[in-house]
């Protein structure tokens, strides 16, 4: 336990994600966390909130007021909830804008210590030139002024800072993942698993075409669907249309730690249909493909001993194979025989689920952030 109070500043969308992971490990770390996020889309239904010791408040903001006023929208929300609690000693920021008002707030003094931790960055995420400038400019301005940097991959560092000039201050890490102690031992029989968003990232076609096979083989199998996003519609007409209508069941987006803990390890295999480079947009970000260790997908899959079928969006993702802890895939042949092996073989399904358990013990998030953590508040 850390006897400092800090609050992370994220975006969010309609599927908790990585802000929620983090703000789980803070709650548990540190004398007093603060979870502060806003929609990653103005448009959206999704609302901005702020959690703390148990209470939790929610608000929306006019849409075209949103980015502006999101750092004004915390403090004032804070203070009427937990002014006696108006000061941190550090800040965690999970994007560039939410960094501008972690960095606003230390000059002001309700901030000791900022940490940007980048994820995505891409050098080229518009196409609108005057909008990739601003995107852009506000992560070199996050990356230079930050006290400390965490970061995934470093295909943004060598860009933003070729010559190494800030290395000092930056930590590259893993995904991380809430390792329990032992494997949920009841399992749901020839079960199959995604949970994510259902976006441009993801293509279900072919995962698809070999669940229909399977159900043409009068093979037996359940598959359930945790997520949402732009492309849900799309993928439910898809299954509608099949004749695996029955079998597949879309459950909705559910909170990471209840996903984590009760959902999860009840299944058998897990999916991870990514969209291969080849078939992604030149116009996309380039940070889908620039990862440098498996996903945050695949860390929680394998850290509730799921063996894994995924396509392959990077070199990182060999590990898969080479450890034994599952399967890559490219073709709707792959996918009928990757799932069809462990459906029937369970014996290889039994030693690939404790192949990725094992596996999953290099992304503890005690192993990851707590020496991160116990270097930086004592500097």
């Amino acid at each position: 336990m850390f006897n400092k109070k800090v609050i992370l500043i994220s975006h969010h969308n309609e599927v908790p994600g990585l802000g929620h992971k983090i703000a789980d490990y803070l709650d548990s770390h540190f004398s007093f966390s603060v979870f502060a996020s806003h929609p990653l889309s103005p448009r959206s239904s999704v609302k901005s909130f702020i959690t703390a010791n148990d209470k939790k408040i929610t608000y929306k903001i006019p849409l075209f007021f949103q980015y502006f006023l999101e750092g004004i929208s915390v403090w004032f929300h804070f203070r009427k909830n937990w002014l006696n609690r108006f000061y941190f000693d550090l800040a965690i920021c999970l994007d560039p804008l939410s960094y501008i008002h972690a960095h606003l707030y230390k000059k002001i003094g309700f901030v000791k210590k900022t940490v940007y931790f980048n994820v995505d960055y891409s050098a080229k995420r518009y196409n609108n030139p005057l909008l990739n400038f601003i995107y852009v400019s506000l992560n070199k301005f996050a990356y230079i002024q930050c006290d400390y940097f965490f970061h995934i991959t470093n295909a943004g560092v060598n860009e933003i800072d070729p010559n190494k000039k800030y290395a000092y201050k930056s930590f590259l890490i893993t995904h991380t993942i809430k390792l329990k102690k032992k494997l949920q031992i009841k399992k749901i029989p020839n079960s199959i698993l995604y949970a994510g968003n259902i976006s441009y990232g993801t293509a279900f076609s072919q995962l698809i075409n070999a669940l229909i096979e399977l159900k043409k083989k009068n093979v037996n199998f359940i598959f359930d669907i945790y997520g949402d996003g732009d492309k849900k519609i799309q993928l439910e007409k898809m299954v509608e249309e099949s004749v695996i209508s029955k079998n597949v069941h879309f459950k909705g987006s559910v909170e990471n730690d209840v996903l984590l803990e009760k959902i999860m390890p009840k299944y058998c295999i897990s999916v991870a249909p990514y969209t291969l480079k080849e078939d992604f947009p030149q116009t996309a970000p380039s940070h889908v493909y620039a990862g440098e260790n498996l996903s945050t997908k695949i860390v929680e899959y394998i850290g509730c001993g799921l063996p894994v079928i995924s396509t392959r969006p990077y070199a990182a993702f060999d590990v898969i194979v080479k450890n034994r802890f599952g399967f890559l895939v490219k073709s709707d042949r792959d996918w009928y025989n990757a799932i069809s092996t462990l459906i029937t073989d369970k014996k290889r399904l039994k030693a690939y689920s404790k192949n990725a358990f094992s596996y999953a013990r290099r992304f503890d998030e005690e192993k990851v952030f707590n020496p991160i953590f116990n270097k930086i508040l004592k500097s």
